[in-house]
This record gives structure tokens, sequence and C-alpha cells, in this order.
């Protein structure tokens, strides 16, 4: 972790050098002990939920991550929160750069983990609570997906020069004109409108069986869980997809394609959740996953670049 600070954005910067690279070495360490912490956990409750003796030994393990991912969540939040305030000067570089958006789609991200994260401590915290064998093993593995994914775009931050060297690369009204609704091209048809009109069906679908069929938690899970992890790497894919920005155009795309893979990485693991979940329990995320996938259609149909 020491080595690698040398390769992040703090060592190239003429001041505050040896500060800014101790922040992401402690930003990077704290993701590392939380991102895999989750994925130990889930390997741990598949071996212990098959063993007599193996409930306590995961009270015990849930307990003792519980207070390590508190104290990295703090340490992730608090250093990221000052790495940006050093290498984004404003909320014309949020929307501007794609640095500044790549950082916007990593706390959203990371928002939706901490939900998964806060439901989680405060079960595993209640002595009452019926959820640490039914529930908390579930959103773990969603909130593990979830920070994976950060990871990646964490990593595809370096492909990128700090907001604060470029400046903003486009200025507010032209995002919004990108995502402005406009008729979409049926003629020619383009990969663009095919891909918006199956998913804006998709959602609408999902939205309609729900009003008539309870979904979540049962064996058809088995049979439809390949569609929230293919979500959530198709996602992963768009919002990793680095390129050089010569121009305002290559700007645009690449925020076109952020936009898109945020929304469907948080559809993936919506519906991951609502098959893991039982009927009841999966109404929230149930609900909205087929919004975000909605969205997305949306974007892919009625906005270009």
């Amino acid at each position: 972790m020491a080595a690698g600070s040398r390769l992040v954005h703090g060592a190239s910067r003429m001041e505050e050098t040896a500060l800014l690279m101790s922040v992401t070495a402690l930003h990077q360490g704290s993701a590392a002990l939380w991102v895999g912490g989750l994925f130990h956990l889930v390997a741990l409750w598949r071996l212990c939920r098959s063993e007599v003796q193996g409930g306590a030994q995961w009270e015990e393990s849930l307990l003792r991550f519980s207070r390590l991912a508190l104290v990295s969540m703090a340490l992730l939040v608090g250093s990221g929160f000052f790495l940006a305030w050093r290498y984004i000067p404003g909320w014309e570089e949020v929307l501007g750069t794609p640095y500044g958006t790549l950082i916007a789609a990593k706390t959203g991200l990371l928002a939706a983990a901490l939900v998964m994260g806060t439901s989680n401590f405060f079960m595993v915290r209640s002595p009452r609570s019926q959820g640490i064998r039914s529930l908390v093993p579930k959103f773990i593995e969603a909130e593990a997906w979830l920070g994976a994914i950060l990871l990646l775009v964490a990593a595809g931050l370096v492909s990128h020069p700090p907001a604060v060297d470029v400046g903003a690369q486009a200025a507010p009204a032209e995002v919004l004109r990108l995502f402005a609704p406009k008729a979409p091209h049926f003629s020619p048809l383009s990969f663009h409108t095919i891909a918006g009109v199956f998913i804006l069906l998709a959602s609408l679908v999902a939205f309609l069986k729900r009003t008539h069929v309870q979904v979540g938690g049962r064996d058809s899970a088995r049979h439809f869980g390949v569609f929230p992890v293919l979500c959530m790497a198709g996602g992963a894919l768009l919002l990793t997809c680095a390129h050089t920005v010569f121009s305002e155009w290559d700007f645009l795309v690449g925020l076109y394609y952020a936009v898109l893979g945020f929304l469907v990485t948080l559809a993936g693991a919506g519906r991951y959740l609502e098959l893991r979940l039982s009927p009841g329990q999966g109404r929230i995320p149930g609900a909205l996953w087929p919004l975000c996938l909605l969205l997305a259609g949306l974007v892919l149909l009625f906005s270009r670049v």
C-alpha cells in the first residue's frame, strides 16, 4: 500500500505531496479493509450455515467486523472528502470533468452501500433481531458487489487528471442539453435506440409484474440471478470505460456512459436483493430497480450526444 501511494495523483503534486500521498494511502487501505472484509464474511457465511455450531461463530465474526467496518468507513469517507476538496475546486468541475463525474458516481454507489451497511450494523447489535441469519448475509452479499465495483471505479480515476488541473471541459448548460429529451431516431435504427426500447419495455414489464405477481427469495432466484449479475458487470464496464478526453464531445460521451453505468449498477443490486429476500422483505429494492432500469431506457432512447 505504501509503495502504491507513489503512483497516485498526490505523488505528482508540487505542493502538499506527502500529505496527499498519505491521505490517499489511508483512503485505499480503509477501502481494502471494508471490501475485503465483506467478501471474507460472504465466504464465512457459506461455511457456517452448513455447520451445527456455525451460528455462534457467524454472530461473533459479525460483531467484530461491524466495529472494523465502522472505523474503516469513517476513514474512507473522511479521506475521500478531503481528497475531493483538494482535487475538485467547484461544482462546475464535478459536472464538467471526467474526474468529477466518476467521483459523483462513487459517492452515489457508496451511499447505496452505506444504506445496506447501516441496516446490518443495527441488526447485528439488536439482541432480539432475527435478521442476523436471514437478512444480514444477503445485504452483505449485495454490499460486497457494490464495494467491488467501487474499487474498479476508483481504479479508473487514475487515468484521469484531477479536475483542479484541467478545469471544466463542458459547461453545465451543455450537460443539461445532453440529457434533455430529444426525438428518438427510428430511421435508420441505431443500437442506442434498439437498446433503449428493449430496456424501456423490460422495465415496464417489471412494473406491471409487481402489481400482479409477488417476486423475491424463491427458487426463481436460482434461474434468474444471472440478470442482476450481468447488470452489475455491465454497469462496472460502463463506469470504467476510460478514454482520453481531447474535446467537449469526448467528455460528454464519457459522461453519458457513466450515467448509464450508475443506473444499471443500481438496478442490478436492487434486483439481486429482491431475488435473495423474501417477498415482504424485498419490496423496497423490488420497487427501486425497475425505476433505475426505466431511467436507463429513457436516457438511451431520448438522449443523444
